[in-house]
């Protein structure tokens, strides 16, 4: 039954954690006796040595002989590392991560406006990327160039053609059509050119007008 089979996992988990703990308690406990019989064993030899010392004291030597000569000086000894320690236990995983972020396209460059780090901006033809939080203006030592748009070309080498026959004469605006911010050009012969978006237009003005 799924309900139970549910049950059993969970207590399963529960039982698991319970044994852990007594298991890392029982290592907590032991470790602490120990330490504690290490510091007894230290104090006894220290009353032992103080023991030593007051009876050598109380004895009556002959004078003292003449001092020795001194010894050559030993090698240096090698240290002995002691064995590694058991692992500890592994604890629990910690909670995911926040996805990071990556940036946003923004459009035109608005001084009002707060940009974050890696934010794609546009301002006079050319697309800029925030080096930081709270960049600031722009240009300026917050925003990286992204892209650009290249300049023109040098005009190249070669004879100029003739003039051909004259063409057929292109159709004219006839009139404009507007929605949406959206300027749509009816020519002569009916049809309708590429639309104009005003809105970027707009933009553009209220940025400029607001530096």
């Amino acid at each position: 039954m799924p309900a139970l089979d549910e049950l059993a996992a969970e207590l399963g988990g529960e039982l698991g954690a319970i044994a852990a703990r007594i298991e890392r308690d029982l290592r907590l406990a032991f470790a602490v006796e120990v330490e504690r019989l290490r510091a007894d064993r230290a104090e006894f030899e220290l009353r032992i040595e103080r023991a030593v010392a007051e009876r050598l004291a109380s004895l009556k030597d002959g004078p003292p002989g003449p001092a020795g000569e001194r010894g050559e000086r030993g090698e240096p000894g090698e240290g002995i590392a002691g064995p590694p320690g058991e692992q500890g236990i592994q604890g629990p995983p910690g909670p995911p991560a926040e996805p990071p972020y990556v940036g946003e396209v923004c459009g035109l460059w608005d001084a009002a406006r707060e940009y974050r780090k890696f934010d794609l901006v546009q301002m006079n033809g050319a697309e800029w990327r925030a080096r930081c939080d709270a960049p600031g203006a722009l240009p300026g030592a917050g925003w990286a160039l992204s892209a650009k748009a290249g300049e023109r070309g040098q005009r190249g080498e070669g004879q100029r053609g003739e003039r051909g026959p004259p063409g057929i004469s292109a159709p004219t605006i006839a009139e404009w059509a507007v929605r949406d911010y959206r300027a749509v050009p009816i020519m002569s012969d009916g049809s309708a050119g590429p639309p104009l978006d005003l809105r970027e237009l707009f933009e553009q003005y209220h940025a400029e007008a607001a530096e």
